[in-house]
């Protein structure tokens, strides 16, 4: 019976034992593209809310420039109305030089503010596609080189938070 077993069993067994582990490299290599398309459309959710986060501050900022601009003109042409009435030019030139200082400061804020939300948005993205990348890192095609894989995705995250810092640094952020 044992030599049965070792000419008949054994290479069954081994042949099930085979197909199982081939099975579970299958269930591996789909469970990652699962959670590679939950992580894309996370990113994908990720980005569509910071971009409308964009457009609402570019919105706000450009409201605020303006507003600033209204007031400082309605101010300039009451100063300018008082000096045709018998008040001092000064008055006018100080109220114009009020003005532009108020609207500089405001366009200041607003610049300050749109490239904080641009940069929001790319570090979102970059944290996105670094989930990605370390899911697609985990799949069983890559896992003997999963580390370099990981380093790889982190240096690329790295590298886009860096661009996204030297951006609003260049925006006035």
């Amino acid at each position: 019976m044992n030599t049965n077993f070792n000419r008949r069993l054994l290479p069954l067994s081994l042949a099930l034992a085979a197909a199982l582990g081939i099975s579970a490299c299958s269930e591996s290599r789909n469970e990652t593209a699962e959670d590679v398309k939950e992580a894309q459309t996370e990113h994908a959710k990720d980005v569509a809310d910071e971009k409308r986060d964009v457009r609402t501050t570019v919105a706000e900022s450009n409201a605020d420039v303006s507003k600033a601009n209204a007031e400082a003109q309605h101010d300039l042409t009451t100063a300018a109305i008082d000096a045709n009435n018998g008040g001092s030019m000064e008055e006018v030139r100080e109220t114009a030089a009020e003005g532009m200082e108020d609207v500089a400061e405001v366009r200041s804020e607003a610049n300050e503010d749109n490239a904080q939300a641009v940069y929001d948005l790319a570090v979102t993205d970059a944290k996105g596609k670094l989930k990605i990348a370390e899911e697609l890192c985990d799949s069983p095609q890559v896992v003997p080189q999963r580390d370099e894989c990981l380093k790889r995705a982190k240096v690329a995250y790295d590298v886009a938070v860096l661009d996204a810092e030297s951006a609003m640094k260049q925006q006035g952020g």
